[in-house]
Order: structure tokens, then C-alpha cells, then sequence
């Protein structure tokens, strides 16, 4: 292990709180220091300096807000030794601009039922309240919209990014993003949630939800040239008080930046 420089994306279109909640976690409750970059300048800013590079989530759209220019710089970044943390829509961007080789679901549908485009068409026999609820939702609708629950996540222990981990751990789970997992030849899921009779903990989640999130990744890790990729599908640092997290987080910093192999 060695020590990292450690930058964090701040200002907008980043969340305040998810990179404040980050920086007080890393600064105050670790004792080490981050270095805050606004989002402007991670377009052309010289990141060599750099081991490790905090996304947040962020309420904006980052493919406008970095440009062609910043998911350039940032690859290119990555490629020569970089290590890359995105935090929930930050790994959403991860994946829109192809560092990361997953993706965000549509709502799942058990039957495959077609909106007609035409004036005039063949009868269609409804044979229960469900049925028509499948009918009348779009075709390409997302996921339905979680206010915010604990769920239970199972967790690879055979990784250095989870070592140190118990073999299942309590997340927050919020919003409506539902993430494909890594196959094994672009990298590894190393926190994934439970199955759907298992994952909800405390609070209400839609039966839905339980049905397509089950075994779903929460933590994804993926190397990419010399550098890497470790995502977040949600916030690991929400309001620092999710202490069972603080361990792989650490082990994406200071162990990301082990195993990476930066250009000297």
C-alpha cells in the first residue's frame, strides 16, 4: 500500500451533499487528505498528479457537463494508471460514455405485450387486473421509483476490493436505477443484491423492485488499460452513517491505487 493524491469532483452538477458527505468521511472520519475539483476544469485538467478520482452523484447531466473533451481526458486518464470511483449517477455516466461495460435497465415485463400503432385492430381478451396493468404501461417504462429503503447486499469476499468485508452488508437503496451485471471477461461484481425474499430490510419496496433487483450488482469493478473503473450504483457515503461500506470504499482508494500500474 502506498499513499494516493486523491481528487474529488465538486460544485455543479454534483451533488453538495453526496461530495460533502464523501470529503467528510475520507477528511474527518479517515484523517486524509482530498483535493475538491470542479467539474469544469476535470474537462482539460492535467490529472497525472492524481492516483485516485472521486465521481459523486450528481443531480445533472455529466455527458454535458465534461463534454467530449472531459470523457476524453478522463479515459485517457484511466487508461494510464488512473483509478475512476463513480457513485451512483456517476455510474450512470460510466456507462454512457464506455468505461463501464454495464447497463441501466427498463422496467422488466413477464409478458410481452404490443401497444397497437393502427386505428383498427384484433380483439385482445384481458383476463385480469395485472394483465391490463402490463398493457397500459410503456413498453420501455423504467423501474418504479424507490423513496429510499435498506436492503440487504451479498458480497464476494474473494477480492482485495472487498477485503475485510463481512459476507453481506446493509445498503440505502433510492431512485429507480437498476444496473446489468459485469461479465466475467470486462471485470467483476463484488457486492450484489440479495435474493428478492431477502433484500428488503427496513422500509417499503415494490414487489417489482424486489423481483429485478435481486442479485443485481451494487459494487462493480472493472480494469481498464493501466488504471480501472469501481462503481457504486447508489451513494456508499450517504450522510456518513453507513459504516458498513466504509471499508470497500477505503479498499477502492488506497487499494485501487495498489494494484493499479501508473505511467511513471
Amino acid at each position: 500500500m502506498h499513499a494516493p493524491r486523491i481528487a474529488l469532483a465538486w460544485d455543479e452538477p454534483f451533488s453538495s451533499l453526496n461530495a460533502g458527505h464523501t470529503r467528510y468521511l475520507i477528511e474527518r472520519k479517515f484523517g486524509y487528505p482530498v483535493t475538491a475539483i470542479r467539474a469544469d476544469q476535470l474537462r482539460q485538467a492535467n490529472l497525472s498528479r492524481y492516483q485516485v478520482l472521486i465521481l459523486p452523484t450528481s443531480y445533472g447531466s455529466l455527458t454535458e457537463a465534461f463534454g467530449e473533451q472531459g470523457q476524453k481526458n478522463l479515459t485517457q486518464w484511466v487508461e494510464r494508471g488512473g483509478v475512476l470511483i463513480t457513485f451512483a449517477n456517476a455510474t450512470k455516466w460510466a456507462v454512457e460514455a464506455d468505461l463501464l461495460a454495464s447497463a441501466l435497465e427498463k422496467e422488466a415485463k413477464t409478458n410481452d405485450i404490443e401497444t397497437p400503432t393502427e386505428k383498427r385492430v384484433e380483439g385482445l381478451l384481458l383476463n385480469s387486473a395485472e394483465h391490463l396493468h402490463q398493457y397500459v404501461n410503456a413498453a420501455d417504462a423504467d423501474p418504479y421509483w424507490t423513496s429510499g429503503v435498506l436492503t440487504k447486499l451479498d458480497v464476494d469476499q474473494e477480492h482485495w476490493l472487498t477485503a475485510g468485508v463481512p459476507d453481506s452488508v446493509i445498503s440505502l437503496t433510492v431512485g429507480n436505477q437498476i444496473f446489468r451485471p459485469l461479465t466475467i471477461n470486462n471485470g467483476r461484481n463484488l457486492m450484489t443484491y440479495a435474493a428478492a425474499d431477502e433484500l428488503a430490510v427496513s422500509g417499503y419496496l415494490w414487489a417489482e423492485n424486489k423481483q429485478q433487483l435481486a442479485y443485481k450488482p451494487y459494487l462493480m469493478w472493472q480494469p481498464r488499460g493501466r488504471g480501472m473503473v469501481i462503481s457504486f450504483t447508489q451513494e456508499p457515503t450517504y450522510r456518513a452513517y453507513l459504516d458498513g461500506l466504509n471499508v470497500a470504499l477505503m479498499n477502492a482508494i488506497f487499494g485501487g491505487a495498489s494494484h493499479a500500474r501508473p505511467l511513471r
